[in-house]
């Protein structure tokens, strides 16, 4: 009786891993061969003994084939810093109709607000790692999907609709902390990763990072990604 009682614990333990790894490979591949149309929220928020310093990003997410095409809708912020309100300021302006084209190895940022880029769009080189975009501190649900794999520590329960998959990432997948950890809510329907949750420290600040899916939509999605009209200028050698 105690033998067939550890036997059938050990084939249980063994289904569940691969339940547990083949959730985040699923989605995975789910989120890199579907085409989405999303409304996210990316709250960032940085906690230390100097300051409290909080933004939101609400972004256009559209996914069509290997491109990705980011639009600015709204940005918020609150924060304790007069250095951090400057920033904020500015940023605020920058992207205001601002969107990003990201083809892979590279991303293009257009900045119409700012009037000597109003006909100009710059090309950078993406990061290995999030965030993707140098310079800007976002990360959408597709990005958290990019490295699925290279997840550790990976444990996953199931929360009615979804899938609530806990991990971390080390650096330099994460480029802002040596560690961080990972709670990401999946769709059981769609497979797409609706809501996750990022916490870290690094130099002495607690970090928080927070996406929401508002809204989204797969299958028959189209959007521009054309440059036509804009001058290029390359960011990198």
């Amino acid at each position: 009786m105690r033998s067939a009682l550890i036997v059938a614990i050990s084939i249980l333990m063994l289904c569940c891993a691969g339940h547990v790894g083949n959730v985040l490979k699923k989605s995975q591949m789910t989120v890199n061969s579907t085409n989405v149309s999303a409304v996210e929220v990316f709250e960032l928020d940085v906690r230390n003994p100097e300051y409290v310093d909080s933004v939101a990003y609400t972004m256009r997410v559209v996914k069509a084939g290997e491109d990705v095409k980011i639009t600015f809708l709204n940005y918020t912020y609150s924060t304790t810093s007069s250095y951090q309100l400057s920033v904020h300021r500015k940023m605020r302006m920058a992207l205001k109709g601002a969107w990003i084209i990201d083809r892979g190895s590279e991303f293009y940022l257009y900045t119409p607000n700012l009037l000597y880029m109003r006909d100009r769009v710059c090309v950078y080189r993406t990061a290995n790692g999030l965030p993707r975009y140098r310079g800007l501190p976002i990360i959408t649900f597709i990005d958290v999907a990019r490295y699925f794999n290279k997840a550790k520590d990976v444990s996953v329960r199931d929360e009615g609709r979804y899938y609530l998959a806990t991990y971390t990432l080390e650096y330099p997948y994460v480029r802002f902390a040596e560690r961080a950890e990972f709670s990401v809510w999946i769709s059981k329907s769609t497979l797409i990763p609706v809501k996750v949750r990022i916490r870290a420290k690094y130099d002495g600040s607690d970090i928080t990072m927070r996406i929401k899916v508002l809204s989204y939509r797969t299958g028959s999605v189209t959007g521009n990604f054309s440059l036509k009209g804009l001058k290029v200028i390359r960011r990198y050698p």
